[in-house]
């Protein structure tokens, strides 16, 4: 699947301020399909982001804090993280 990181970061964002709403009022915010939503947030949690949903608040939450990020990591370095190794590109 390709991936927008645009839409990724903005996912992010909402889940850390724990303002998603419902699934379909979430898709709603960011223009997409629930079905859409739902590949991204599997995505997610595929690269470890500890994504929960809690029913009595209504909003995706992260279980640990976090958030994700996107960056650069030297061929050198990617030695020393072993869990970064053998990784598919988003």
């Amino acid at each position: 699947m390709k991936v927008n990181i645009n839409l990724l970061l903005c996912i992010d964002e909402f889940i850390r301020q724990k303002s998603t709403g419902e699934p379909e009022k979430f898709a709603e915010k960011l223009e997409i399909s629930v079905a859409t939503l739902y590949r991204y947030l599997d995505v997610m949690k595929k690269y470890g982001a500890p994504v929960g949903f809690s029913r009595s608040d209504r909003t995706y939450y992260y279980k640990t804090a976090g958030s994700i990020t996107i960056g650069f990591i030297k061929s050198s370095d990617m030695n020393r993280m072993p869990h970064l190794k053998n990784t598919e590109t988003v």
